[in-house]
């Protein structure tokens, strides 16, 4: 009776053995696969973004794209329909939201201890600033629509200083 005594060892990690025998060790299915993984990775994490910042029932389309209106200031004394006051403290707005006619006297009452401004998301050159204890007024006519006000100084948006702005 013969016996064997040859060895034999399974194909080293990474080898090229077993590649041409169909067991899926071989680089080629390898790479393929993990781009297949990669490209999933990649649309599923679009897909979580997507939904993340897609409108819901509780998200407003407008708070994602802010609006582009226009702003002009008005001569003093001129003409308005509102007036509209707004207290500025560390850190946020009083009232938050705020509706009101486009042509307007706008006062920002800060009654915080530090700067405080008024500016609007895409509106350029529009600066309303009150040192603290102190308030400021502009009139100005706005067009319809839905505005994001906020504070313009380094932090104090992010730390809260942002409200909604409607003209109707």
């Amino acid at each position: 009776m013969a016996t064997s005594t040859e060895e034999t060892t399974a194909p080293a990690h990474g080898s090229d053995e077993g590649a041409e025998h169909g067991d899926g060790a071989g680089p080629g299915l390898s790479f393929l696969g993990g781009m297949v993984l990669g490209i999933s990775g990649v649309i599923g994490l679009t897909l979580v973004v997507m939904m993340a910042w897609a409108p819901g029932p509780n998200r407003d389309v407008d708070s994602i794209i802010p609006f582009v209106g226009s702003l002009t200031v008005l001569e003093e004394g001129a003409a308005v329909d509102a007036e509209v006051s707004v207290r500025g403290f560390e850190f946020g707005y009083d009232p938050d939201e705020i509706r009101t006619a486009g042509r307007l006297e706008l006062t920002l009452i800060n009654e915080g201890q530090i700067l405080h401004n008024i500016e609007f998301v895409n509106i350029p050159n529009f600066d309303l600033e009150a040192q603290a204890g102190q308030s400021a007024t502009a009139r100005v006519s706005m067009s319809s629509g839905k505005y994001i006000m906020f504070c313009s100084i380094p932090g104090h948006r992010e730390a809260g200083m942002e409200a909604s702005f409607e003209v109707e």
